[in-house]
């Protein structure tokens, strides 16, 4: 420190703030014992974005033995004074400026209080000559006095400006003590040094949903983001916002004109395939990157093909660069069609052209009036070569004509071709739909044949009068149709043989679900009835219809009902065949509107896709 206060460097660079400070609060008292012009600057980053000493040393052409640590120490010093870096803030934009006594008053004797008056006296002198420097600077403050006896103890000024902008620096002498001190920021921030953002190459998929990729020059992703609300120029404003593109790419060729118009904005390089990147070449370039959907992906692999593209070209350029040199300025001026020597030495050799190039002028202006007859010549011979390559550009423009014409007719063969695979596709699904259809139904009419075999059976033992039993049919018993209590029921031993013909009776149905109903029915229940005076749920009814399991309400069959125990009971079996016939009824008027709903479905899905036919043969 006693080093720093005498040099006041510009910059004290570190490469690790772990280095220099065991705990946040020790980087405040650095920050304050600095001089006001020297910046603590971290060359490696910030947060979770820090890089390697050496990566960093990297970008600007810098090798170091990374075990020696004045090496380490030259590197960052060489970094930080290129720009790299954030610079470590601690302080906010309020200094305080703290005037006080510097000695103790004491006991005193005979002259203690002219000696306080003449210390609080000094005191308050010096706070007039700091407010006089503060108000010349034009510096906002305020100002809190403590009063003494002969004048004032202590001054504290709260300026509203940063701790390098106070003309005032921390003095002790004489009686009075100045202390300036920045007011502490309740957590400490990194700010870039340099604010100029750095170059970039920029990935573009056009369409309904945008896709931007951003890389740096080192291949290292930024950002990459797609959206269906952003506009071109929301687009142009946020790549603006993290880089300056020196490279504008696409995945296809030849390049869309809204990626084209961006690139123009830009004054960037364009970047097209020599062909359109298939599927699995864009897989192949972004397979280490993640990404949301196919837009963002065809945008990364567009700007991961144009860095592959330039990063060969960059091989051995380090060997040629000086040692300090920004690389990334060099690529993007490689980028631009600049050669290695126009980028460092830019400058001279623009003003040593210009001089050469008027001192040119000046000859020329001497030599005008004696042309021999050799520059005739040459001007003869050259304009015989400008008449040459005229006559051939001319057979290039005819030649590039015609590629554009067997161009739009292979698209339309593509576009013919792509129609046919779409119709191909369509009749599959459709032929995939019907056969699915085909099954539910061949499934449905098995269930029928069942079922009718049992109304078949019950219809002729109700024919014969001998048969006929008015006393009563078994039937099981449950409370209601929850999941558990069916399962308990039916894994109860022996409940098939407290029953006829698989006739179960539940006292509710308010907690049914079409498993249990299907349940039931796997089970071998043929028929459902149920009491109280509930209103059936219609799909409930329609549950059942699809099944082909009668469900029969007591309330609407007087007398249906016998005796109903716990666990099992009897019902009327004459009763119970007339609602079993009015069941038939209703599921018979159930089916024939199904059917009627089917086939109505079925001629709009028709019209539907011949309205899409005649519209394509149009």
């Amino acid at each position: 420190m006693q080093l720093i206060r005498r040099e006041e460097p510009r910059v004290l660079a570190c490469d690790s703030l772990t280095e220099i400070a065991k705990k946040e609060g020790d980087i405040y008292s650095i920050a304050a014992a600095l001089p006001r012009e020297t910046k603590l600057v971290v060359v490696t980053g910030a947060g979770s974005e820090r890089i390697s000493l050496v990566a960093v040393a990297k970008r600007y052409n810098i090798s170091f033995d990374r075990f020696d640590p004045f090496a380490e120490a030259r590197a960052s010093a060489m970094v930080a004074s290129r720009g790299a870096g954030f610079e470590v803030v601690a302080f906010g934009d309020e200094t305080l400026i703290s005037v006080s006594r510097r000695r103790s008053l004491g006991k005193g004797g005979w002259s203690q209080n002219r000696y306080a008056r003449k210390i609080h006296g000094h005191v308050l002198v010096r706070s007039r000559l700091i407010a006089e420097s503060l108000d010349t600077a034009g510096l906002s403050y305020t100002r809190q006095e403590f009063r003494a006896f002969g004048g004032v103890s202590r001054v504290v000024f709260t300026a509203k400006a940063r701790r390098e902008q106070i003309p005032v620096s921390n003095q002790s002498s004489g009686d009075v003590r100045v202390i300036v001190e920045g007011k502490r920021l309740d957590r400490i921030s990194f700010t870039p040094v340099t604010k100029k953002p750095g170059f970039v190459i920029v990935g573009f998929d056009p369409g309904t949903t945008l896709g931007i990729a951003i890389v740096d020059l080192s291949g290292k992703l930024l950002n990459l983001r797609s959206s269906r609300q952003m506009s071109l120029s929301d687009a142009t404003s946020f790549i603006a916002s993290i880089g300056r593109p020196v490279v504008i790419a696409s995945d296809v060729n030849p390049m869309p004109f809204s990626v084209e118009k961006i690139r123009r904005s830009f004054h960037a390089v364009p970047y097209t395939p020599n062909h359109d990147l298939s599927v699995e070449a864009k897989y192949a370039l972004t397979k280490e990157d993640n990404y949301a959907n196919d837009h963002e992906r065809d945008a990364l692999s567009a700007a991961r093909a144009a860095y592959q593209f330039w990063s060969n070209r960059f091989l051995g350029i380090a060997r040629r660069i000086p040692e300090g040199t920004d690389l990334d300025e060099v690529y993007a001026g490689i980028i631009q069609g600049q050669s290695v020597e126009q980028i460092l030495h830019g400058k001279k050799r623009k003003q040593g052209f210009k001089d050469k190039k008027s001192e040119t002028i000046e000859e020329s202006t001497d030599e005008d009036s004696e042309v021999s007859k050799k520059h005739l010549e040459r001007i003869r011979v050259l304009e015989g070569v400008v008449k040459d390559l005229r006559t051939l550009l001319q057979k290039a423009h005819e030649e590039a004509e015609s590629k554009d014409k067997e161009i739009s007719e292979l698209k339309g063969r593509q576009r013919a071709m792509q129609d046919e695979r779409y119709l191909t596709l369509q009749r599959d699904i459709e032929i995939h739909r019907r056969d699915a259809s085909i099954k539910s139904l061949k499934k449905r009419l098995r269930a029928e044949e069942r079922n009718n075999k049992k109304l078949y059976k019950r219809i002729k033992r109700l024919q014969d009068p001998s048969e006929v039993n008015t006393v009563g049919i078994r039937c099981g018993v449950i409370s209601d149709l929850s999941k558990e209590l069916v399962k308990q029921y039916l894994e109860s031993p022996g409940w098939q043989d407290g029953l006829d013909n698989g006739i179960i009776y539940v006292h509710t149905i308010a907690s049914w679900s079409r498993t249990v109903i299907a349940g039931l029915q796997d089970a071998g229940i043929s028929v459902l009835v149920y009491g109280g005076e509930t209103k059936i749920d219609p799909r409930l009814l329609d549950a059942c219809c699809d099944l082909s399991l009668p469900l029969i309400k007591c309330a609407e069959f007087s007398e249906l009902r016998g005796k109903i125990e716990i666990g099992h009971g009897t019902l009327r079996e004459d009763i119970l065949s007339a609602a079993l016939r009015e069941w038939e009824k209703t599921e018979q008027r159930y089916h024939t509107l199904k059917k009627s709903q089917e086939i109505e479905d079925l001629f709009t899905t028709y019209k539907a896709e011949r309205e899409l036919e005649v519209r394509k043969m149009k």
